[in-house]
C-alpha cells in the first residue's frame, strides 16, 4: 500500500434518511481546514450550510489517513446487506497531492477504517467546539 504524504481535498458526504452531512478537508500547506457542512435539499437547489469548521494540523490529518489505511478503500462499493432497510450511505472522495483521486462509497457497508476516520474527523470538530465556549 502506498503511503499518503500530501492530499488537496477530501470529502465525505453521509446520507440519511432525514439528513445530509458534508466533511470537507482542505489542505492548505501545514494546515488543513476540517468543516462539516449540512445539506439541505429544496425544491429549486441544494443549500449547504457551514455547522463547524476547525484549522487542524496537516500531519495530523495524514497520519489518520494513512492509520486508516485510506488508500485500501479505492474501489470499494459497498452494497446495502440484504434485510436491512433504514441506516447511511457515504460517498468519499480524496484528491491526493500525486494525481491519485481515491473512491469509496457504501450503503450501510463500509470500508476497513471508516469509523475510526469518521470517529476522529468529528472529535476534531467536537473539540474545537468545546474551546470556543
Amino acid at each position: 500500500m502506498k503511503i499518503i504524504d500530501s492530499f488537496d481535498k477530501i470529502n465525505l458526504i453521509i446520507s440519511g434518511m432525514r439528513s445530509v452531512e458534508e466533511y470537507e478537508l482542505i489542505c492548505e500547506g501545514d494546515r488543513t481546514t476540517v468543516s462539516l457542512y449540512n445539506i439541505f435539499y429544496c425544491s429549486d437547489n441544494d443549500r449547504r450550510r457551514l455547522a463547524k469548521s476547525v484549522s487542524c494540523d496537516t500531519g495530523d490529518i495524514l497520519r489518520l489517513l494513512n492509520e486508516c489505511k485510506i488508500p485500501k478503500w479505492d474501489g470499494f462499493s459497498g452494497k446495502n446487506p440484504i434485510g436491512v432497510r433504514d441506516g447511511y450511505m457515504f460517498r468519499f472522495e480524496a484528491e491526493l497531492g500525486d494525481g491519485r483521486t481515491i473512491r469509496a462509497d457504501g450503503s450501510n457497508n463500509y470500508p476497513k477504517g471508516y469509523r475510526e476516520f469518521l470517529s476522529a474527523v468529528s472529535q476534531m470538530l467536537r473539540e474545537r467546539e468545546n474551546n470556543d465556549e
